[in-house]
């Protein structure tokens, strides 16, 4: 797995504040899944490989420090508004057969795997109330390459939206 931590630092001239933008990415292949036994003559057929990566990025729209999480400097209810944070995020998930031998095809006891991928964008808000509530508010659009093969078959395209409440003690 490859993990990556990107920080880009800014000054504003006027206000002398500084700000930073942050961000990461991840790379994560994981080892082939073995396939033993498996073909219709139960021979054994070549492994299943997945991969996966993500670019993710960050900003404390209300200029809290990121360290560890976000306390909000001002918590609603008491002194002001909390902290608001803007999120976004890129994804891929692609998978196919170690070794490509024959035609592909879409039956999971195929030799050769057709491969598809899924990519998914997701667009977010999340604030901070105080130290003990957090409400993330997304935006998700998720792109399935082979409409065939998808959650409803013939469409590729699926846009969704999703509110999570969270209380910690």
């Amino acid at each position: 797995m490859f993990y990556g931590h990107l920080r880009f630092p800014a000054r504003d001239a006027a206000t002398r504040r500084h700000s930073r933008a942050q961000g990461a990415l991840r790379c994560r292949l994981s080892p082939a899944e073995a396939r033993e036994n498996q073909g219709i003559r139960l021979e054994d057929l070549p492994a299943k490989i997945s991969r996966g990566w993500y670019l993710t990025g960050t900003w404390a729209v209300t200029g809290e420090k990121k360290d560890g999480g976000i306390e909000p400097r001002r918590p609603f209810f008491s002194q002001g508004l909390g902290a608001i944070e803007l999120a976004a995020r890129y994804e891929q998930l692609r998978f196919g057969s170690s070794k490509h031998v024959g035609a592909p095809f879409s039956n999971r006891r195929a030799s050769n795997i057709l491969g598809n991928s899924d990519r998914a964008w997701t667009i977010g808000v999340n604030w901070y109330l105080n130290h003990y509530a957090k409400i993330q508010v997304n935006g998700i659009q998720e792109t399935i390459e082979d409409a065939r093969r998808s959650p409803i078959s013939g469409r590729n395209l699926f846009r969704m939206g999703v509110i999570r409440l969270q209380f910690s003690m």
